[in-house]
């Protein structure tokens, strides 16, 4: 059996500013899924220790990097550096590369 988590980016509307809906699906073998998870627990206790970001804070990449038009999340990055978030998306992008998993990711430009 494969797992699979799907999230969004941006919004469906046309009523909005933004050019780019995505949709991406992560796809995780049953038998991998407990590694997995294992191996995203210790990274979040890392940055809870490190950073101090909350165990169970979601992390948005867009107010990670300080590039947020909304406001949400941000008051917790806001205490860490540029070059500590710059840190905190390498470090992801790291754990990203070594776990097991498939991406499928659909974007609609809403601009054509």
């Amino acid at each position: 059996m494969v797992l699979v988590f799907i999230d969004e980016s941006g919004n469906p509307s046309f009523s909005d500013n933004e050019e780019l809906f995505v949709l991406t699906a992560i796809l995780i073998k049953e038998e991998d899924y407990k590694d997995i998870d294992l191996q995203v627990s210790n990274f979040r206790e890392e940055l809870s220790y490190e950073y101090n970001i909350p165990f169970n804070f979601e992390i948005h990449i867009r107010s990670l990097l300080g590039n947020a038009k909304k406001k949400d999340n941000l008051s917790d990055f806001k205490k860490i550096s540029y070059e500590e978030r710059r840190e905190i998306f390498q470090k992801i992008y790291e754990l990203c590369k070594e776990l097991n998993f498939r991406t499928i990711s659909v974007a609609y430009s809403k601009t054509s």
